[in-house]
Parts: C-alpha cells; sequence; structure tokens
C-alpha cells in the first residue's frame, strides 16, 4: 500500500515520464547487457550534437557538408528545442549513461522527416535502428500515428540505409543525389 504522500506523487512523475523519456527494454548490446533510454533533448546536449554534426563523416554525410560554427549550432538548438515542428531525441545506454546519438524530427501537418546521428564512438556497433525505432515509438506517442514518417540521405550513405531499412523503412523514391525512404511499419 502507498503511504499518501507518495501516492499524491505518483501520477505526476508516470506522466512526466511517459511524456519526456522512455525506457528501452530490449537488449541493445547483448555483450554488456545494456539497455537504451530515449529522452528529449535538452540544451545541455548541444555540444555533443555540435560535435557529433561536426564530425567529418557526419559532414560528409550531410546534406550540408560545410562545418557549423558553435554560436551558429548554439542558435539553431535554442530555436529547434522552442520549436513545436521539431523533436530532437536524445539515445543513451542505461548503465553507462553514455550518449548513442541524437533523432530528429521536422514535423509537418502530414509528414515528419526524420533523421539520426550517432556519436562516432557508437557507430558500427548496432544501435542505430533500435534508436531510430524507439524514437519513432516515442514520437507516436505524442503525435498522432497517422503522421508519415520520411527521411531522406544521399545514395552513398550505406549505413544509414541499413539502419533505416532495418527499423522498418522502405525506398519511396529517388533521384541522383537522394533518396526517400518511408516507415512502413
Amino acid at each position: 500500500m502507498l503511504t499518501p504522500i507518495r501516492k499524491l506523487f505518483q501520477e505526476p512523475i508516470k506522466a512526466f515520464l511517459t511524456r519526456n523519456l522512455i525506457k528501452i527494454m530490449h537488449n541493445a548490446d547483448s555483450k554488456k547487457n545494456q539497455t537504451i533510454i530515449i529522452r528529449k533533448a535538452t540544451s545541455a546536449d548541444g555540444a555533443d550534437i555540435y560535435r557529433w554534426r561536426n564530425d567529418p563523416q557526419s559532414r560528409k554525410m550531410s546534406h550540408n557538408t560545410a562545418n557549423i560554427p558553435w554560436q551558429i549550432h548554439k542558435r539553431w538548438m535554442a530555436q529547434s528545442l522552442a520549436d513545436g515542428h521539431k523533436l530532437i531525441l536524445v539515445a543513451s545506454l542505461t548503465k553507462t549513461e553514455e550518449k548513442i546519438g541524437m533523432i530528429r524530427f521536422d514535423i509537418s501537418e502530414t509528414t515528419a522527416l526524420v533523421s539520426i546521428n550517432l556519436a562516432p564512438s557508437m557507430r558500427g556497433r548496432g544501435f542505430g535502428a533500435y534508436c531510430l525505432r524507439d524514437a519513432i515509438s516515442f514520437f507516436q506517442a505524442k503525435f498522432d500515428k497517422k503522421r508519415k514518417i520520411e527521411a531522406e540521405m544521399k545514395p552513398e550513405n550505406i549505413p544509414s540505409k541499413r539502419i533505416f531499412e532495418k527499423a522498418g523503412f522502405m525506398l519511396k523514391s529517388q533521384d541522383h543525389d537522394r533518396l526517400i525512404y518511408q516507415f512502413t511499419s
């Protein structure tokens, strides 16, 4: 039986966690028995997201390959966090609290364009598709499930193609410099 004080705070805390955090109970890294947490990004994540964005491999696969100055990133981050048409999520490992990467949704009336950028130290370890699927679950819990979810990437971005296909996306269209994938699951 819950004490009256504990009972009083149980529902607001549960509601907060439901809105801002998803703990994923599958083992994303079976060697270390790790689980993943997906949460909304905060301004405290800005420096990590900045480093990941300006990583040479990230820049090579981005539509904008320029190195982004810190002040411009800082302004973009603040605007994005306040923008109701953007949702930036951060994935972390539960045991070590090490950040895996970020997942961003740019939201319109009918479509959400999703992108993912993993920390360089987390690439190639099998986390990408888990993080993407879990971020989509987070997104769909906050927005209607009828909204289409799409992704855009360069044709040479083989790791992203694999991540998105593993997460339930199918190729919708392509031209010489981009592929459009749509979430189907």
